[in-house]
């Protein structure tokens, strides 16, 4: 394998007399960088998991240090395959010297990436022919520059764990060099052995570095090392590895993340994401032809070193190479408008180094260099749309923290602003973790605290959060309770905010339509919890069909059975807070304009309405809690089942600021927390501290039946576990 480099005496006076040029050609893409980043980064705003991460580190808007020194001795956050203790690290002491900004957060996150440019282009430099020493540093940071998979690492708070992975993996490739260019001194391999420590604490993919090693001893290693010395530099580097994987084992308790679906999964997400790296503008033919220019380039090459086998090999060597940076993302799709583009920044050095081979042509390097450089400025119509993507999205976070602000004034413990929906921020990072909706109202994030509860996730089911839309319950808990829900509204672009009055809907009949009931003023989705639906005794169940502006809408039909037999006529009680369509026709601000009832058999004599479901009597001596600390020894006998009756199911629902949970109990007896529940409670203590709940039981029977109730809300602070 030819070699770039010479012995250590080659980077004396004498055979590099143009060190200043190129120092100006590694600074060129850094001041490009900077100028095409830092005006959004002033702009920038927290969005997504930025809001999980900084709760985990920070109480009060003040560094918890011995919540980030224990996390060298935790996994990640709630996921049990990341450890990741070194960019914890990062953010504290970015808040603890610059503090809590989001500005001051990327400023940082952009300082790494400005580190990456810089540390791309010197390493260019240094595995192309010292003639060529300047373009190759010039087309490889101006490659890193300004390419779309840096948008996420630089613009998005969270993607730092990225970005500073891959800044301190440059570092240590630098090292790497210098050592071998130092005749592997001890003292470079002290630094490198340091430098990669740091890297796999930043982010596991660091593992992915002794690859990289090896493939800059086949190009850059300088001839003539025995066997005896290269031992010596990979013998630390096998031990840091090893002891890496102990590391994980003893804290996470497993060494690695699960294997691939398939072989056929794989080879098609690294095709996409190989795609995503050489066409990201999507530019097809054009970006064909700039590649295979700059192959036809390094194959007109003249020196006697350069022949086509070692051209072949080198192609080979790059292309494994790239393909090991893109090994630990295998399992990872990239979604629509790139989002998760950040696990590829890992491999832009990588193809900017092979960018170099161009370069040893001793004959038209600015041809090479100009060609290199045209698939960078083809790349900026991409970035420059993710850029003002993140831009609409911190428009959308700061108008939905000032309408929390704005809803949340009056808000108590006792009481507390609950938020259901936050804003999706499509084609950036993401919507914000259901988890921490609080964090919108709480230091760090703004000054005056607003006391704010989360509801959950409404389209999916997440951890420790059953999906509200499957299950409007606590919604209507909250509202019964006098509470206010607040919403984002897409259709405004604001926080809205549910509320319900205590008078009763009234519905009157159509003489027209003897099936047809209307409300005398249109009536909000939720107003409405319970009905109840008298016939003749035949009737054996029916349909509610609700009637809105866009008339009856199928998919809201609600089917109820049973019934009982009262005065002559059957009665069906009909619970509507099981229904989840209500709530979507809330979120998107449809009112009720009255019902339609269908039944089965039979005759309808009367329908009526109730704001709230019957009340559910807790047992004597079991008042709703009120602001108590409750002992984990305790809580079961301090939240004791109320009794129902024998149709109905009882469920004990547990809302936290972090935590929304719908555990079954046994009528009658103190709760007992299933493992799953306390674990999500403890957990929860552990990484968000916090530990305030409102808590109520509801009673669910079958539609059309009695027994449907719900308790009074109540709400404790739980001791330390």
């Amino acid at each position: 394998m030819p070699h770039a480099l010479g012995p250590d005496r080659s980077c004396g006076r004498a055979q590099m007399p143009q060190t200043h040029r190129l120092l100006v050609a590694c600074l060129l893409p850094v001041a490009v960088a900077a100028a095409w980043w830092l005006p959004a980064v002033l702009r920038g705003t927290y969005l997504a998991d930025d809001y999980y991460l900084l709760s985990t580190l920070l109480d009060g808007g003040q560094v918890d240090w011995p919540r980030v020194r224990d996390q060298f001795a935790e996994s990640w956050l709630f996921a049990s395959i990341y450890w990741r203790p070194v960019f914890n690290l990062s953010l504290a002491l970015n808040v603890a010297w610059l503090g809590d900004s989001a500005r001051a957060l990327l400023l940082v996150n952009l300082g790494l990436h400005l580190g990456v440019v810089f540390l791309t282009g010197w390493l260019c430099a240094r595995v192309a022919p010292p003639s060529r020493a300047a373009w190759a540093a010039l087309a490889g940071g101006l490659f890193c520059a300004l390419h779309p998979v840096s948008a996420e690492p630089v613009l998005w708070v969270s993607a730092r764990v990225t970005g500073l992975e891959v800044a301190l993996r440059m570092v240590a490739l630098v090292l790497f060099v210098a050592h071998l260019r130092r005749d592997r001194d001890r003292a470079s391999l002290v630094l490198l052995v340091a430098a990669s420590a740091l890297a796999l604490g930043a982010k596991e993919s660091a593992v992915t570095l002794p690859a990289h090693f090896a493939a800059l001893e086949l190009v850059a290693a300088p001839r003539g090392h025995a066997w005896r010395d290269r031992l010596r530099t990979w013998r630390p580097i096998a031990l840091l590895v090893v002891a890496y994987f102990g590391v994980r084992l003893a804290v996470l308790g497993q060494l690695g993340t699960p294997a691939p679906t398939s072989l056929g999964d794989s080879v098609r997400l690294t095709a996409a994401k190989l795609h995503v790296l050489l066409d990201p503008g999507a530019q097809g033919v054009a970006a064909l032809l700039a590649w295979l220019g700059l192959a036809v380039l390094a194959l007109f090459n003249a020196r006697r070193e350069r022949t086509l086998p070692a051209l072949a090999a080198g192609a080979v060597l790059f292309a494994g190479w790239l393909l090991a940076c893109l090994a630990p993302t295998y399992q990872k799709a990239l979604e629509p408008a790139l989002v998760g583009a950040r696990m590829l920044y890992g491999a832009l050095p990588v193809l900017a180094l092979a960018l170099t081979r161009a370069f040893a042509s001793n004959r038209v390097p600015w041809l090479a260099a100009a060609v290199a450089i045209a698939l960078g400025i083809w790349q900026l119509p991409t970035t420059g749309d993710i850029a003002a993507r993140y831009g609409a999205a911190w428009r959308q976070m700061r108008l939905a923290a000032d309408g929390v602000q704005s809803l949340g004034v009056g808000a108590t413990p006792a009481r507390p602003l609950a938020v259901l929906t936050m804003p999706p921020t499509a084609g950036a990072p993401g919507p914000m973790h259901p988890m921490v909706y609080y964090a919108t109202a709480a230091r760090p994030f703004v000054p005056d605290p607003t006391p704010v509860v989360g509801l959950g996730a409404v389209a999916t089911r997440v951890a420790h959060s059953p999906g509200v839309l499957f299950d409007p319950t606590p919604v209507h808990a909250w509202l019964g309770a006098g509470g206010r829900v607040a919403h984002w509204s897409a259709a405004g672009a604001a926080m809205l905010a549910f509320t319900r009055g205590d008078a009763a809907p009234a519905l009157t009949r159509d003489p027209a339509t003897p099936d047809v009931a209307r409300f005398r003023v249109p009536r909000a989705a939720l107003a409405v919890e319970a009905l109840e639906v008298r016939a003749s005794l035949e009737a054996a169940g029916g349909v509610v069909h609700w009637l809105t502006a866009q008339g009856e809408l199928p998919q809201l039909a609600l089917r109820f059975a049973g019934g009982v037999s009262r005065d002559g006529q059957r009665i069906f009680t009909v619970d509507l807070t099981q229904h989840p369509p209500l709530l979507a026709l809330a979120l998107f601000g449809t009112e009720l304009l009255g019902l339609r009832i269908e039944l089965h058999q039979g005759a309808l004599h009367d329908v009526a309405a109730a704001p709230r479901l019957a009340p559910l009597p807790l047992p004597s001596g079991h008042a709703p809690l009120q602001g108590e600390e409750v002992p984990w020894s305790d809580l079961g006998a301090r939240l004791m089942a109320p009794n129902v009756t024998d149709n109905a199911q009882l469920h004990l629902w547990l809302v936290g600021e972090a935590l929304c949970c719908k555990v079954p109990v046994q009528p009658g007896v103190p709760v007992q927390l299933p493992y799953e529940t306390a674990a999500s409670l403890r957990a929860t203590a552990r990484a968000l501290r916090r530990q305030r709940y409102h808590y109520f039981f509801a009673a669910t029977a079958p539609q059309g039946a009695p027994g449907s109730a719900r308790s009074s809300l109540g709400w404790f602070h739980l001791g330390p576990p």
